[in-house]
Formats: structure tokens, sequence, C-alpha cells
């Protein structure tokens, strides 16, 4: 009876477990300084006519597949799962409160363990200024 229950909650807990976890690891400076509450976030990867068509239409970009903020020391810890026989794709976008965000160009997969380093965001600044065309009249 003992064995029944708990190979029943065992094949529960393996059903339930994703196949595949991507996990990166990292941290986030700003000016040489670790940055507490940055966000860091898996965006899923589109096929660029597919991009061009949600762009066109007004469409918002598809809903982060998992998010984590930053820790006191700037470190972070991102998980994504993918079903078992599924590819999921994603790229890394990282933002913070007075920061311009920064997305990493390589796509990466649900089965990646990956220690990405010290990533460096820039100080945002305000821009201000005229606009004209090359006539020298305002746009």
């Amino acid at each position: 009876m003992i064995r029944t229950r708990l190979a029943f909650l065992l094949a529960g807990v393996l059903l339930a477990t994703p196949a595949f976890a991507a996990s990166l690891r990292g941290r986030v400076l700003l000016d040489g300084r670790p940055v507490a509450g940055a966000t860091v976030a898996a965006i899923p990867q589109e096929e660029s006519l597919d991009a061009a068509r949600r762009e066109a239409r007004g469409e918002p970009e598809p809903s982060a597949l998992a998010t984590v903020a930053t820790s006191a020391t700037g470190e972070f810890d991102l998980r994504v799962a993918a079903p078992e026989g599924r590819d999921v794709f994603f790229r890394v976008r990282v933002s913070a409160a007075g920061a311009v965000p920064v997305e990493l160009p390589e796509t990466r997969d649900a089965t990646e363990e990956e220690d990405l380093g010290d990533l460096a965001l820039r100080r945002a600044e305000p821009l201000a200024g005229r606009v004209r065309g090359p006539d020298g009249a305002p746009v």
C-alpha cells in the first residue's frame, strides 16, 4: 500500500517536472556597480516575418517566458522550462531603472546552462533637440 502511494507520488512529480530547463546565471552592473532589482527576462524568439506582421498590426511583443530580479549583489539565475518534445528558443533582455535596456544578440534554447558573466548596462540620459529636414525647416 505504501509502495503504491509512493510510486504514484513519484510519477506525479516526474510528470509535473519539465523535461528541460535553461539556467542562465550572471551579474548585472551599472557604472561598474552591482544593480539590485534589475529585470532579466527570457523573451520568446520570433521569426522575422512573424515579428514584422505583429508590428504592422500594432500588436504587443509576446510575453516573457520567465523573468527574475537581480539580488542585492546584482546576481541572477534565470530558469526557462520547456515541455518535453518541444523546442523553446528565446532571447535574454536586461532592464533596470535609469539604464538603457540591453538585449543579448544570441538566441538560446531551454536546454542550456550558461554563466553569462557580468552584463554591463549604460546609464540612460535625457535627449533634447530639434529635428530639421535637409532644407533646415522643422520636420
